[in-house]
């Protein structure tokens, strides 16, 4: 397979084995090693357990609270941590040492997360462009709210299956409108949704920069076994009640 990624199995061996499962790695600062950069409480780490052949992988510890997340933080710290993301992530790209860098976040038991402290992923892939394996059409949806540059909707053409969240970001100056979004998008999810888990996807793609909220469940066969995706027929509904919800009936008209 043309960007098929290699895990090293014993990588993953040793990583399993190197902490009790009741003890948070992020959490005990004083042992961390291989820091590259911090913002506060925000800190970009190299991944003492790379465990993809040919990459690079780094880990952006987005707290010093254990039980937080996207949820439970300010307006402003998740601006903050965009900020920080997206600065480090661009830093990663302009190297020249990367085909691409992916740049994700794991929430929760189904999102591919190994630990539950709040946490993103930059990782450089040195002989795959992600970008080759994404439709652009998967960024199309039902729209929620334009937002200045920022646009915010429901996917049309899901990556996985059923509900995504897009964002479109045509200006990284509008990161407080960003991170509205985004909160609203996960507070959907987590409570409306009931959905304990969900992922962050950041693409460049075609001179913008495109964020996925994408919850996660117990994957459908149709998808595995023949990477057929299901697309819910309520979707236009579904994007005019999240908009009257976070929007009208809270009387927000844009930033």
């Amino acid at each position: 397979m043309k960007n098929q990624l290699t895990f090293l199995s014993q990588v993953g061996i040793e990583k399993v084995k190197s902490r009790p499962t009741d003890d948070c790695p992020f959490c005990n600062r004083s042992g961390l090693t291989g820091i590259i950069a911090e913002d506060g409480p925000i800190l970009l780490v190299e991944n003492k357990y790379a465990t993809i052949r040919d990459t690079y992988q780094t880990v952006l510890i987005e707290t010093d609270c254990c039980d937080v997340g996207i949820l439970e933080y300010s307006l402003d710290h998740v601006i903050r941590l965009l900020r920080f993301g997206l600065k480090h992530w661009e830093r990663m790209k302009q190297s020249g040492d990367f085909q691409s860098v992916l740049f994700f976040k794991n929430h929760g038991p189904l999102s591919g997360g190994s630990v539950a402290h709040a946490h993103m992923q930059l990782v450089g892939l040195k002989h795959v462009d992600y970008r080759n394996e994404i439709p652009m059409d998967t960024f199309t949806g039902e729209t929620i709210i334009q937002d200045g540059s920022v646009h915010f909707s429901l996917s049309t053409s899901p990556l996985a299956s059923f509900s995504e969240f897009n964002l479109i970001i045509g200006d990284t100056k509008e990161l407080e409108k960003v991170a509205i979004h985004l909160k609203n998008a996960v507070d959907y999810i987590l409570n409306k949704m009931n959905c304990r888990s969900y992922n962050l996807f950041f693409y460049d793609m075609e001179g913008k920069i495109y964020l996925k909220v994408v919850p996660r469940y117990p994957a459908s066969p149709y998808t595995i076994g023949y990477h057929l995706k299901q697309v819910n027929d309520n979707i236009g509904d579904k994007a005019r009640e999240i908009a009257q919800e976070y929007y009208l009936n809270m009387g927000y008209g844009g930033r």
